[in-house]
């Protein structure tokens, strides 16, 4: 969704012969606040983010990662500098009078941000596979006498197993 808001607003500027890797219109103020503000999809993207943003922090039970998702991924409305500020909403705060090449990068931001996210989260749910089990990265053989002695014409007793232990752990 965002690479193909990204390539809507090129093309608004540069007309139907645009070309992502040559943007022709850089500096033009205007597009990115009428295709994200006036065209709604400001509030569509948004939308989209929440919404992502909902269902991966349902995800996670770690409160460092669950904090940093919330922080990289926030859209709340921006705090007002001082008294007499006009209310900005997060879309005009980020799109309006913004140049077409700041757009385009803030949405490639908002793109790595998404992706660093995802990787984020997969490494979150791989550990978790992981928590439960048990680590070792070697096997002895065990024996276990059921008594420290044994006297002549008497049995030899022991429980002899493989145990799996950590060298680098006590």
């Amino acid at each position: 969704f965002i690479q193909e808001l990204k390539e809507k607003i090129v093309e608004k500027a540069d007309g139907p012969e645009y070309d992502m890797k040559n943007i022709k219109s850089r500096d033009n103020i205007d597009v990115p606040g009428e295709v994200m503000l006036v065209g709604g999809k400001g509030k569509q993207l948004k939308s989209e983010i929440v919404s992502y943003r909902t269902h991966v922090l349902n995800l996670v039970e770690d409160s460092t990662l669950y904090h940093a998702i919330q922080e990289t991924l926030d859209t709340s409305k921006p705090e007002k500098s001082k008294k007499g500020d006009p209310n900005y909403s997060w879309e005009s705060k980020l799109f309006n009078h913004t140049p077409l090449v700041g757009a385009v990068t803030l949405l490639s931001k908002m793109q790595s941000d998404i992706r660093n996210t995802e990787s984020d989260i997969v490494n979150y749910l791989y550990n978790q596979i992981e928590a439960e089990s048990f680590k070792f990265n070697d096997l002895k053989a065990e024996v276990i006498a059921k008594s420290s002695y044994v006297l002549k014409g008497d049995i030899y007793e022991a429980e002899i197993f493989l145990a799996a232990v950590d060298t680098t752990q006590n």
